[in-house]
């Protein structure tokens, strides 16, 4: 996504805070009030499937990827609070859901063929 488009997000109800540092795909289904610290990275690649909930907050530092593979992440998340945090679905067999109010603090990284995470 360029960074017009980046921008363009805030009109949708989602805050990129420093669209320059932030990579969305174009695929990505970002619910209103997301909000996307600095140097997050929401990626979509052959076919996979990322939804990110109403809510939802990635701190600096989260990347996840859905390549192959399908992220869904409920309502109120937060990921990486305390930095780094990475998920990736890089094969069709990999499903991650994450459930509403999950804290996924930093440090951390996720990917299996079946993870839930459920508050």
């Amino acid at each position: 996504m360029s960074v017009a488009a980046t921008l363009a997000l805030n009109e949708r109800g989602v805050t990129a805070l420093d669209p320059l540092s932030t990579l969305v795909s174009e695929t990505a289904e970002l619910g209103n009030g997301v909000i996307l610290w600095p140097g997050t990275i929401a990626q979509v690649i052959s076919g996979g499937r990322l939804e990110i909930g109403v809510g939802t907050v990635l701190f600096s530092g989260t990347t996840i990827v859905a390549r192959d593979g399908s992220v869904t992440i409920g309502k109120g998340v937060e990921i990486g609070d305390e930095g780094d945090f990475t998920i990736k679905a890089d094969a069709p067999e990999i499903a991650i859901t994450i459930g509403d109010g999950t804290r996924l603090l930093g440090g951390g990284s996720l990917s299996a063929p079946t993870t839930r995470f459920m508050s």
